[in-house]
Protein backbone atom coordinates (compact mmCIF):
# COMPACT_ATOMS: atom_id res chain seq x y z
CA UNK A 1 0.00 0.00 0.00
CA UNK A 2 1.42 3.39 -0.99
CA UNK A 3 1.90 5.75 1.92
CA UNK A 4 1.57 9.52 1.82
CA UNK A 5 5.37 9.79 1.93
CA UNK A 6 5.66 7.44 -1.07
CA UNK A 7 3.08 9.47 -2.97
CA UNK A 8 4.95 12.69 -2.24
CA UNK A 9 8.25 11.15 -3.37
CA UNK A 10 6.61 9.89 -6.57
CA UNK A 11 5.20 13.35 -7.27
CA UNK A 12 8.59 14.92 -6.56
CA UNK A 13 10.29 12.50 -8.96
CA UNK A 14 7.84 13.39 -11.72
CA UNK A 15 8.53 17.06 -11.15
CA UNK A 16 12.31 16.78 -11.26
CA UNK A 17 13.92 18.69 -14.11
CA UNK A 18 16.51 16.41 -15.67
CA UNK A 19 19.69 18.05 -16.91
CA UNK A 20 20.39 15.15 -19.25
CA UNK A 21 24.10 15.58 -18.49
CA UNK A 22 25.63 12.15 -18.05
CA UNK A 23 25.94 11.49 -14.30
CA UNK A 24 24.87 14.92 -13.05
CA UNK A 25 21.28 14.00 -12.28
CA UNK A 26 22.50 11.02 -10.25
CA UNK A 27 24.79 13.29 -8.23
CA UNK A 28 22.09 15.90 -7.55
CA UNK A 29 19.64 13.27 -6.36
CA UNK A 30 17.44 13.10 -9.44
CA UNK A 31 17.73 16.49 -11.09
CA UNK A 32 16.62 20.02 -10.25
CA UNK A 33 13.41 21.50 -8.91
CA UNK A 34 11.22 23.22 -11.52
CA UNK A 35 11.49 26.98 -11.21
CA UNK A 36 14.76 26.78 -9.31
CA UNK A 37 17.77 28.97 -10.06
CA UNK A 38 21.20 27.39 -10.23
CA UNK A 39 24.45 29.32 -9.96
CA UNK A 40 27.16 27.48 -11.90
CA UNK A 41 30.55 29.03 -11.16
CA UNK A 42 34.12 28.19 -12.03
CA UNK A 43 37.31 29.42 -13.68
CA UNK A 44 37.66 29.95 -17.43
CA UNK A 45 37.89 26.67 -19.32
CA UNK A 46 36.18 24.57 -16.66
CA UNK A 47 33.21 23.70 -18.88
CA UNK A 48 30.54 26.03 -17.49
CA UNK A 49 29.19 27.10 -20.88
CA UNK A 50 29.22 23.52 -22.15
CA UNK A 51 27.20 22.31 -19.15
CA UNK A 52 24.66 25.12 -19.41
CA UNK A 53 24.32 24.48 -23.16
CA UNK A 54 23.81 20.76 -22.53
CA UNK A 55 21.09 21.62 -20.01
CA UNK A 56 19.23 23.68 -22.62
CA UNK A 57 19.83 21.31 -25.53
CA UNK A 58 18.90 18.13 -23.66
CA UNK A 59 15.75 19.80 -22.41
CA UNK A 60 14.60 20.53 -25.95
CA UNK A 61 15.70 17.27 -27.57
CA UNK A 62 15.07 14.72 -24.82
CA UNK A 63 12.34 16.25 -22.68
CA UNK A 64 10.37 18.50 -25.03
CA UNK A 65 11.09 21.66 -23.04
CA UNK A 66 11.78 24.87 -24.94
CA UNK A 67 14.97 26.67 -23.96
CA UNK A 68 16.41 30.18 -24.00
CA UNK A 69 20.11 31.04 -23.91
CA UNK A 70 21.15 34.61 -23.10
CA UNK A 71 24.83 34.95 -23.89
CA UNK A 72 27.00 37.89 -22.83
CA UNK A 73 30.30 36.16 -23.59
CA UNK A 74 29.88 34.70 -27.08
CA UNK A 75 28.21 35.71 -30.32
CA UNK A 76 25.43 33.63 -31.82
CA UNK A 77 27.58 32.34 -34.70
CA UNK A 78 30.43 31.35 -32.38
CA UNK A 79 28.04 29.64 -29.98
CA UNK A 80 26.31 27.61 -32.70
CA UNK A 81 29.63 26.59 -34.24
CA UNK A 82 31.32 25.61 -30.97
CA UNK A 83 28.37 23.60 -29.70
CA UNK A 84 27.96 21.82 -33.04
CA UNK A 85 31.47 20.45 -32.52
CA UNK A 86 30.14 18.78 -29.37
CA UNK A 87 27.19 17.21 -31.18
CA UNK A 88 24.61 19.85 -30.21
CA UNK A 89 22.70 21.10 -33.26
CA UNK A 90 21.17 24.26 -31.81
CA UNK A 91 20.43 25.62 -35.27
CA UNK A 92 18.07 22.71 -35.95
CA UNK A 93 16.11 23.03 -32.71
CA UNK A 94 15.98 26.79 -33.22
CA UNK A 95 14.36 26.26 -36.63
CA UNK A 96 11.94 23.81 -35.00
CA UNK A 97 10.81 26.47 -32.53
CA UNK A 98 12.27 24.81 -29.45
CA UNK A 99 15.15 27.21 -28.81
CA UNK A 100 16.00 30.90 -28.87
CA UNK A 101 19.40 32.56 -28.57
CA UNK A 102 19.75 36.15 -27.38
CA UNK A 103 23.05 37.69 -28.43
CA UNK A 104 24.13 40.05 -25.65
CA UNK A 105 27.79 40.00 -26.58
CA UNK A 106 28.01 43.78 -27.09
CA UNK A 107 26.07 44.87 -24.00
CA UNK A 108 28.16 47.34 -22.00
CA UNK A 109 25.70 49.76 -20.37
CA UNK A 110 22.42 49.81 -18.47
CA UNK A 111 20.32 50.92 -21.41
CA UNK A 112 21.40 48.06 -23.65
CA UNK A 113 21.04 45.65 -20.72
CA UNK A 114 17.44 46.76 -20.16
CA UNK A 115 16.68 46.11 -23.83
CA UNK A 116 18.15 42.61 -23.57
CA UNK A 117 16.10 41.87 -20.45
CA UNK A 118 12.93 43.09 -22.15
CA UNK A 119 13.72 40.82 -25.10
CA UNK A 120 14.30 37.95 -22.69
CA UNK A 121 10.90 38.39 -21.03
CA UNK A 122 9.18 38.50 -24.43
CA UNK A 123 10.84 35.25 -25.51
CA UNK A 124 9.98 33.55 -22.23
CA UNK A 125 6.31 34.28 -22.82
CA UNK A 126 6.08 33.70 -26.58
CA UNK A 127 8.07 30.46 -26.73
CA UNK A 128 6.74 28.90 -23.54
CA UNK A 129 10.28 28.52 -22.22
CA UNK A 130 10.89 26.00 -19.44
CA UNK A 131 14.70 26.25 -19.33
CA UNK A 132 16.94 29.29 -19.43
CA UNK A 133 20.67 29.96 -19.18
CA UNK A 134 22.35 33.33 -18.66
CA UNK A 135 26.04 33.22 -19.54
CA UNK A 136 27.64 34.90 -17.78
CA UNK A 137 26.23 37.00 -14.96
CA UNK A 138 29.56 38.78 -14.44
CA UNK A 139 28.63 41.01 -17.39
CA UNK A 140 25.42 42.04 -15.61
CA UNK A 141 27.21 42.50 -12.29
CA UNK A 142 29.77 44.78 -13.94
CA UNK A 143 27.01 47.18 -15.05
CA UNK A 144 25.11 47.31 -11.73
CA UNK A 145 26.06 48.15 -8.18
CA UNK A 146 25.34 45.67 -5.38
CA UNK A 147 21.85 46.97 -4.56
CA UNK A 148 20.82 47.13 -8.21
CA UNK A 149 22.09 43.61 -8.85
CA UNK A 150 20.27 42.24 -5.82
CA UNK A 151 17.02 43.85 -6.90
CA UNK A 152 17.44 42.75 -10.50
CA UNK A 153 18.05 39.12 -9.59
CA UNK A 154 15.17 39.05 -7.12
CA UNK A 155 12.61 40.84 -9.31
CA UNK A 156 13.58 39.79 -12.81
CA UNK A 157 15.17 36.35 -12.47
CA UNK A 158 13.97 34.68 -9.27
CA UNK A 159 10.43 36.02 -9.45
CA UNK A 160 9.89 35.13 -13.11
CA UNK A 161 11.39 31.67 -12.71
CA UNK A 162 9.34 30.80 -9.63
CA UNK A 163 6.05 32.00 -11.09
CA UNK A 164 6.56 30.55 -14.57
CA UNK A 165 8.35 27.38 -13.43
CA UNK A 166 11.34 28.21 -15.58
CA UNK A 167 14.47 26.44 -14.39
CA UNK A 168 17.43 28.76 -14.84
CA UNK A 169 21.21 28.33 -14.87
CA UNK A 170 23.25 31.43 -14.09
CA UNK A 171 26.84 31.03 -15.25
CA UNK A 172 29.44 32.83 -13.16
CA UNK A 173 33.05 33.26 -14.19
CA UNK A 174 35.31 33.02 -11.15
CA UNK A 175 39.09 33.14 -11.32
CA UNK A 176 40.78 30.65 -9.00
CA UNK A 177 41.78 32.22 -5.72
CA UNK A 178 39.80 35.39 -6.42
CA UNK A 179 36.86 36.19 -4.19
CA UNK A 180 33.92 37.96 -5.82
CA UNK A 181 31.49 39.62 -3.42
CA UNK A 182 28.79 39.89 -6.06
CA UNK A 183 28.97 36.17 -6.86
CA UNK A 184 28.77 35.46 -3.14
CA UNK A 185 25.60 37.54 -2.98
CA UNK A 186 24.15 35.62 -5.92
CA UNK A 187 25.04 32.32 -4.27
CA UNK A 188 23.03 33.36 -1.22
CA UNK A 189 19.97 34.10 -3.35
CA UNK A 190 20.08 31.03 -5.63
CA UNK A 191 18.57 27.64 -4.83
CA UNK A 192 21.56 25.59 -5.95
CA UNK A 193 25.24 26.44 -6.22
CA UNK A 194 27.62 24.22 -8.18
CA UNK A 195 31.28 25.14 -8.32
CA UNK A 196 33.58 23.69 -10.97
CA UNK A 197 37.28 23.33 -10.32
CA UNK A 198 40.16 22.35 -12.57
CA UNK A 199 43.88 21.81 -12.01
CA UNK A 200 46.77 20.22 -13.84
CA UNK A 201 47.60 16.66 -12.84
CA UNK A 202 50.56 15.33 -14.80
CA UNK A 203 49.77 15.84 -18.47
CA UNK A 204 46.01 15.92 -17.90
CA UNK A 205 43.50 18.30 -16.33
CA UNK A 206 41.73 17.05 -13.22
CA UNK A 207 38.18 18.36 -13.02
CA UNK A 208 35.63 18.06 -10.24
CA UNK A 209 32.43 19.77 -9.22
CA UNK A 210 31.36 20.70 -5.73
CA UNK A 211 27.71 21.12 -4.78
CA UNK A 212 27.97 23.95 -2.27
CA UNK A 213 24.24 24.41 -1.88
CA UNK A 214 21.14 22.44 -2.83
CA UNK A 215 18.07 23.93 -1.21
CA UNK A 216 15.37 21.30 -0.67
CA UNK A 217 17.35 18.46 -2.27
CA UNK A 218 19.60 15.66 -1.07
CA UNK A 219 22.61 15.18 -3.37
CA UNK A 220 24.23 11.75 -3.10
CA UNK A 221 27.64 13.43 -2.83
CA UNK A 222 28.98 16.94 -2.47
CA UNK A 223 31.98 16.30 -4.73
CA UNK A 224 32.21 14.46 -8.05
CA UNK A 225 34.80 14.07 -10.79
CA UNK A 226 33.91 15.09 -14.33
CA UNK A 227 35.56 15.18 -17.73
CA UNK A 228 35.00 17.11 -20.95
CA UNK A 229 34.72 14.92 -24.03
CA UNK A 230 33.89 15.49 -27.69
CA UNK A 231 30.25 14.94 -26.67
CA UNK A 232 30.22 17.36 -23.76
CA UNK A 233 30.57 17.03 -20.00
CA UNK A 234 30.34 13.66 -18.23
CA UNK A 235 30.09 13.44 -14.44
CA UNK A 236 31.10 10.37 -12.44
CA UNK A 237 28.41 9.04 -10.14
CA UNK A 238 28.37 5.67 -8.44
CA UNK A 239 25.38 3.64 -9.67
CA UNK A 240 22.74 2.81 -7.09
CA UNK A 241 22.86 -0.92 -7.69
CA UNK A 242 22.84 -3.79 -5.22
CA UNK A 243 23.64 -6.94 -7.24
CA UNK A 244 24.17 -9.06 -4.13
CA UNK A 245 20.44 -8.82 -3.41
CA UNK A 246 19.77 -10.75 -6.60
CA UNK A 247 21.40 -13.86 -5.17
CA UNK A 248 23.69 -14.45 -8.17
CA UNK A 249 26.93 -13.64 -6.33
CA UNK A 250 27.07 -17.05 -4.69
CA UNK A 251 30.18 -19.17 -5.16
CA UNK A 252 33.93 -18.69 -5.18
CA UNK A 253 36.52 -17.61 -7.73
CA UNK A 254 40.16 -18.65 -8.11
CA UNK A 255 43.07 -18.22 -10.51
CA UNK A 256 42.67 -21.65 -12.07
CA UNK A 257 45.62 -23.33 -10.32
CA UNK A 258 44.39 -25.82 -7.70
CA UNK A 259 47.25 -25.52 -5.20
CA UNK A 260 47.10 -21.72 -5.11
CA UNK A 261 43.31 -21.64 -5.00
CA UNK A 262 43.08 -24.18 -2.18
CA UNK A 263 46.03 -23.19 0.00
CA UNK A 264 46.22 -19.43 -0.51
CA UNK A 265 42.67 -18.48 -1.45
CA UNK A 266 41.10 -21.07 0.85
CA UNK A 267 39.14 -22.61 -2.01
CA UNK A 268 38.66 -19.31 -3.79
CA UNK A 269 37.60 -15.76 -2.96
CA UNK A 270 33.92 -14.96 -2.65
CA UNK A 271 32.26 -13.61 -5.78
CA UNK A 272 31.73 -9.87 -5.69
CA UNK A 273 34.76 -9.21 -3.50
CA UNK A 274 37.92 -7.19 -4.17
CA UNK A 275 41.27 -8.96 -3.83
CA UNK A 276 44.62 -7.19 -3.59
CA UNK A 277 47.82 -8.91 -4.74
CA UNK A 278 50.58 -6.98 -2.99
CA UNK A 279 54.20 -7.37 -4.00
CA UNK A 280 57.21 -5.42 -5.13
CA UNK A 281 56.20 -5.02 -8.76
CA UNK A 282 57.71 -8.31 -9.92
CA UNK A 283 56.46 -10.93 -12.34
CA UNK A 284 54.50 -12.78 -9.65
CA UNK A 285 51.62 -10.31 -9.48
CA UNK A 286 51.34 -10.09 -13.27
CA UNK A 287 51.28 -13.89 -13.60
CA UNK A 288 48.51 -14.22 -11.03
CA UNK A 289 46.39 -11.53 -12.70
CA UNK A 290 46.81 -13.15 -16.13
CA UNK A 291 45.79 -16.53 -14.72
CA UNK A 292 42.84 -14.98 -12.88
CA UNK A 293 41.67 -13.40 -16.14
CA UNK A 294 42.18 -16.40 -18.42
CA UNK A 295 40.63 -18.87 -15.98
CA UNK A 296 37.51 -16.73 -16.08
CA UNK A 297 37.52 -16.62 -19.88
CA UNK A 298 37.95 -20.39 -20.16
CA UNK A 299 35.11 -20.78 -17.68
CA UNK A 300 32.76 -18.84 -19.96
CA UNK A 301 32.95 -15.52 -18.12
CA UNK A 302 33.59 -12.07 -19.52
CA UNK A 303 36.73 -10.45 -18.12
CA UNK A 304 37.85 -6.82 -18.11
CA UNK A 305 41.63 -6.36 -17.89
CA UNK A 306 42.77 -2.90 -16.83
CA UNK A 307 46.43 -1.94 -17.11
CA UNK A 308 48.67 1.06 -16.51
CA UNK A 309 51.51 -0.21 -18.68
CA UNK A 310 51.96 -0.66 -22.42
CA UNK A 311 49.20 -2.91 -23.80
CA UNK A 312 51.60 -4.64 -26.16
CA UNK A 313 53.69 -5.78 -23.17
CA UNK A 314 50.56 -6.95 -21.36
CA UNK A 315 49.48 -9.12 -24.28
CA UNK A 316 53.00 -10.53 -24.45
CA UNK A 317 52.62 -11.55 -20.79
CA UNK A 318 49.51 -13.51 -21.75
CA UNK A 319 51.32 -15.23 -24.62
CA UNK A 320 54.36 -16.11 -22.52
CA UNK A 321 52.05 -17.98 -20.17
CA UNK A 322 50.50 -19.90 -23.05
CA UNK A 323 47.37 -17.80 -23.51
CA UNK A 324 46.70 -16.41 -26.98
CA UNK A 325 44.50 -13.40 -26.44
CA UNK A 326 43.68 -12.98 -30.13
CA UNK A 327 41.40 -16.00 -29.83
CA UNK A 328 39.04 -14.42 -27.30
CA UNK A 329 39.77 -10.68 -27.14
CA UNK A 330 36.61 -8.69 -27.81
CA UNK A 331 34.25 -11.58 -27.11
CA UNK A 332 35.27 -12.68 -23.63
CA UNK A 333 38.21 -10.41 -22.82
CA UNK A 334 38.40 -6.63 -23.05
CA UNK A 335 41.47 -4.51 -22.35
CA UNK A 336 41.43 -0.96 -20.97
CA UNK A 337 44.80 0.79 -21.12
CA UNK A 338 45.78 3.97 -19.26
CA UNK A 339 48.92 6.08 -19.45
CA UNK A 340 49.73 6.93 -15.80
CA UNK A 341 50.76 10.54 -16.47
CA UNK A 342 47.86 11.28 -18.83
CA UNK A 343 44.96 10.34 -16.57
CA UNK A 344 43.07 11.77 -13.64
CA UNK A 345 40.79 9.95 -11.18
CA UNK A 346 37.80 11.15 -13.20
CA UNK A 347 39.16 9.78 -16.45
CA UNK A 348 39.86 6.39 -14.85
CA UNK A 349 36.51 6.11 -13.06
CA UNK A 350 34.39 7.14 -16.04
CA UNK A 351 36.28 4.81 -18.40
CA UNK A 352 35.82 1.91 -15.98
CA UNK A 353 32.13 2.67 -15.53
CA UNK A 354 31.60 2.81 -19.29
CA UNK A 355 33.43 -0.51 -19.78
CA UNK A 356 31.42 -2.16 -17.00
CA UNK A 357 28.17 -0.90 -18.53
CA UNK A 358 28.98 -1.85 -22.12
CA UNK A 359 30.96 -5.08 -21.71
CA UNK A 360 29.22 -6.39 -18.55
CA UNK A 361 32.09 -8.54 -17.24
CA UNK A 362 31.89 -10.75 -14.18
CA UNK A 363 35.63 -10.42 -13.44
CA UNK A 364 37.96 -7.42 -13.47
CA UNK A 365 41.75 -7.52 -13.24
CA UNK A 366 43.58 -4.26 -12.48
CA UNK A 367 47.31 -4.39 -13.06
CA UNK A 368 49.68 -1.94 -11.39
CA UNK A 369 47.38 0.59 -9.76
CA UNK A 370 50.45 1.80 -7.82
CA UNK A 371 51.53 3.57 -11.02
CA UNK A 372 49.17 6.35 -9.91
CA UNK A 373 50.78 6.83 -6.51
CA UNK A 374 52.34 10.05 -7.78
CA UNK A 375 49.00 11.85 -7.62
CA UNK A 376 48.12 13.67 -4.35
CA UNK A 377 47.41 11.27 -1.49
CA UNK A 378 43.86 12.51 -0.99
CA UNK A 379 43.04 11.96 -4.67
CA UNK A 380 44.62 8.50 -4.67
CA UNK A 381 42.67 7.53 -1.56
CA UNK A 382 39.43 8.74 -3.14
CA UNK A 383 40.19 6.90 -6.40
CA UNK A 384 40.89 3.56 -4.70
CA UNK A 385 37.74 3.79 -2.61
CA UNK A 386 35.52 4.70 -5.55
CA UNK A 387 37.01 1.94 -7.71
CA UNK A 388 36.18 -0.64 -5.04
CA UNK A 389 32.65 0.72 -4.65
CA UNK A 390 32.20 0.74 -8.43
CA UNK A 391 33.22 -2.91 -8.73
CA UNK A 392 30.90 -3.92 -5.90
CA UNK A 393 27.97 -1.96 -7.34
CA UNK A 394 28.29 -3.97 -10.57
CA UNK A 395 28.77 -7.24 -8.72
CA UNK A 396 32.10 -8.06 -10.36
CA UNK A 397 34.87 -10.05 -8.72
CA UNK A 398 37.95 -7.85 -8.86
CA UNK A 399 41.62 -8.62 -8.40
CA UNK A 400 44.19 -5.85 -8.50
CA UNK A 401 47.95 -5.73 -8.10
CA UNK A 402 49.92 -3.06 -6.31
CA UNK A 403 53.03 -2.66 -4.22
CA UNK A 404 55.69 -0.33 -2.86
CA UNK A 405 58.26 -0.11 -0.11
CA UNK A 406 55.71 0.81 2.56
CA UNK A 407 53.86 -1.64 4.78
CA UNK A 408 50.84 -3.05 2.99
CA UNK A 409 48.66 -2.68 6.09
CA UNK A 410 49.11 1.09 5.97
CA UNK A 411 47.90 1.48 2.39
CA UNK A 412 44.59 2.61 0.93
CA UNK A 413 44.47 -0.59 -1.12
CA UNK A 414 44.61 -2.74 2.02
CA UNK A 415 41.76 -0.83 3.64
CA UNK A 416 39.33 -1.22 0.74
CA UNK A 417 40.21 -4.81 -0.23
CA UNK A 418 38.22 -7.74 1.14
CA UNK A 419 41.13 -10.11 0.56
CA UNK A 420 44.88 -9.37 0.57
CA UNK A 421 47.57 -11.72 -0.75
CA UNK A 422 51.11 -10.68 0.18
CA UNK A 423 54.03 -11.85 -1.97
CA UNK A 424 57.68 -11.27 -1.13
CA UNK A 425 61.13 -12.73 -1.74
CA UNK A 426 63.82 -13.94 0.65
CA UNK A 427 67.41 -14.79 -0.13
CA UNK A 428 68.56 -18.04 1.44
CA UNK A 429 72.06 -19.14 2.26
CA UNK A 430 73.88 -19.88 -0.95
CA UNK A 431 72.20 -17.00 -2.76
CA UNK A 432 69.00 -18.73 -3.83
CA UNK A 433 65.90 -16.53 -3.84
CA UNK A 434 62.70 -18.00 -2.46
CA UNK A 435 59.31 -16.45 -3.21
CA UNK A 436 56.84 -16.55 -0.36
CA UNK A 437 53.12 -15.89 -0.16
CA UNK A 438 50.68 -15.31 2.68
CA UNK A 439 47.01 -14.47 2.97
CA UNK A 440 46.98 -11.58 5.43
CA UNK A 441 43.34 -10.57 5.03
CA UNK A 442 40.26 -12.39 3.78
CA UNK A 443 36.51 -12.18 3.86
CA UNK A 444 36.16 -15.43 5.77
CA UNK A 445 38.41 -17.88 7.57
CA UNK A 446 42.02 -17.87 6.38
CA UNK A 447 45.53 -18.98 7.29
CA UNK A 448 48.26 -16.32 7.50
CA UNK A 449 51.13 -18.82 7.54
CA UNK A 450 53.80 -18.17 4.93
CA UNK A 451 54.11 -20.66 2.07
CA UNK A 452 56.60 -21.04 -0.74
CA UNK A 453 55.44 -19.90 -4.16
CA UNK A 454 56.94 -21.64 -7.19
CA UNK A 455 56.35 -21.20 -10.93
CA UNK A 456 57.20 -24.22 -13.02
CA UNK A 457 56.14 -25.21 -16.52
CA UNK A 458 53.34 -22.63 -16.53
CA UNK A 459 52.01 -24.00 -13.27
CA UNK A 460 51.66 -22.14 -9.99
CA UNK A 461 52.77 -24.36 -7.11
CA UNK A 462 52.44 -23.69 -3.40
CA UNK A 463 54.39 -25.59 -0.74
CA UNK A 464 54.02 -25.55 3.01
CA UNK A 465 57.05 -24.37 4.97
CA UNK A 466 57.98 -26.47 7.96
Amino acid sequence: METQVDAEETLREKEDVKSGIDGLDDVTGGGLDPGSVVLLIGPPGSGKSIMSAQFIYNGAVNYGEAGLYVNFSESRSDFLRNMAKLGMDFKRIEEEGRFRFIDAYNVFNRMSLDLIMSHMLDELASLGVRRMAIDHVNAIAAIMNDDELRGFIAATILSVCKVSKVTCVLVGNQAQGLADNKLAELAFMCDTVIRLEARMMGDAVERFLIIEKARGRKPITSRAEYIITDRGVRVFALPTRHPAEGGWLNGKVGVGHPEFDEKVLMGGVKRGTVTLIWGMGGAEEKILLVEFATSGVHGGEKVLYVTFRDLKSVKESFRSQGHYVDEFEGRKLKFVEFSPIKVTPGIVLLALKEALEDFQPSRVAVEGIAALRWIPREDYHRLINKMALLFKSYGVTAMMSSGSGISVRETDEFKVADNVIYIWSERKEGGNVVRKVSTIKMDGVHDENAMELVYEERRIRVFDIY
